[in-house]
């Protein structure tokens, strides 16, 4: 007799001290406050999504998220391919009261050459600010929920499939973050 195991899922968490979080808030501060989102209507679901500025300290961020998964899983990953850098890296400010609705990354379209790979990282998160909780169909009957602490710093990579949302924003200062999609190097 043997046991096979049909589906895993499971999410890679750490921190970095290797990124300067000032630099990127300084950027998605400026961004944001410029109003260069990724959509203009507020009804889009990517109205709240902050274009971000490709600059060296997201290019390391990147690399080091990249080399991080290879580390864990022995896979390389790159950025999905896409003619806008944006669809790979943004970030998202909360204010008080913001959340983020239950979402995936998934390219429902076009699955194969879409995002395999999310990854959020915590540029400045105060006390309180909203967490992310993973929203997992375990059969038909049985749905869990698990929620992962947010912490600046921190970073959290996943299946571009998996539910999310955020939590409320229950401080009185802004929640920053930037979020990225990667997909298998072949």
């Amino acid at each position: 007799m043997e046991s096979k195991v049909l589906y895993t899922l499971e999410y890679l968490v750490g921190h970095l001290d290797n990124i300067d979080n000032l630099k990127l808030k300084a950027n998605i501060l400026r961004n944001y406050e410029g109003r260069n989102f990724m959509e203009d209507s507020p009804e889009d679901i990517r109205y709240e999504d902050i274009r971000l500025d490709l600059f060296p300290e997201v290019k390391k961020l990147m690399r080091t998220l990249m080399d991080k998964f290879e580390e864990q899983y022995g896979l390389k990953i790159k950025p999905v391919p896409t003619s806008d850098p944006n669809e790979v890296v943004w970030a998202v400010v909360h204010q008080h009261n913001e959340s983020t609705n239950w979402h995936d990354h998934a390219t429902h379209t076009n699955y194969n050459k879409g995002a395999k790979v999310s990854a959020v990282y915590y540029v400045d998160v105060p006390h309180n600010s909203g967490d992310i909780v993973f929203k997992v169909h375990e059969n038909p009957f049985v749905t869990k929920m698990y929620l992962e602490k947010a912490e600046t710093g921190k970073f959290i990579m996943f299946d571009s499939t998996l539910l999310h949302c955020v939590t409320k924003n229950l401080s009185n200062y802004n929640r920053i973050i930037i979020s990225m999609n990667f997909t298998f190097d072949d």
